[in-house]
């Protein structure tokens, strides 16, 4: 009795032990590390950039922010900027994604950006665009599209003075009408 007892008792230990061991779950993950540990992270979020004055000079609406453990910038997703000029015109930008950084006055805008100037039928498409929040300035060195209800403007590179509304294209300019 008591070898069968041990018997099976050692069959259960064996079960047990087999059954832990065989759950892939438990030992196919990787372990996380630290790069990938998110410090904070916030749903519907909106960021108030002031100027010197006190004045308002942007705000950031964001769906998703996420900032990581050791890195110094906040990941963002569903982002839309409200701008203004120094005389108070209104600009607006949006991302499906991007990161924001120094000191929360530079944007890396990421996928589906669009730009739209002060009082201005013209709008501005790019897949990534760096905002400049404090200087009012807008750059990107990959494929733009500037577009009107007359004309498309497609170009690599850009700078943008947001408060002087002036755009500089960089290279390989060009323009189609419509007819």
């Amino acid at each position: 009795m008591k070898k069968r007892a041990s018997t099976v008792a050692a069959i259960a230990v064996v079960s047990v032990l087999w059954v832990t061991l065989d759950q892939p779950s438990q030992w196919s993950q990787p372990v996380s590390s630290d790069k990938d540990l998110t410090k904070t992270y916030a749903q519907a979020m909106i960021y108030w950039n002031f100027d010197d004055r006190g004045h308002l000079s942007s705000k950031i609406t964001v769906e998703e922010a996420r900032q990581p453990l050791r890195k110094p910038v906040t990941e963002l997703a569903g982002i839309f900027v409200n701008g203004n000029t120094s005389d108070q015109r209104a600009w607006t930008a949006s991302a499906r994604e991007g990161v924001l950084w120094g000191g929360n006055t530079r944007l890396n805008l990421k996928s589906e950006v669009e730009l739209q100037l002060p009082e201005s039928s013209m709008s501005l498409q790019a897949n990534h665009l760096n905002l400049d929040l404090e200087r009012k300035l807008a750059r990107s060195s990959g494929r733009v599209k500037l577009i009107s209800e007359n004309s498309e403007t497609t170009a690599r590179g850009l700078l943008a003075d947001l408060d002087r509304q002036l755009i500089k294209l960089h290279e390989d300019v060009e323009t189609r009408y419509a007819q």
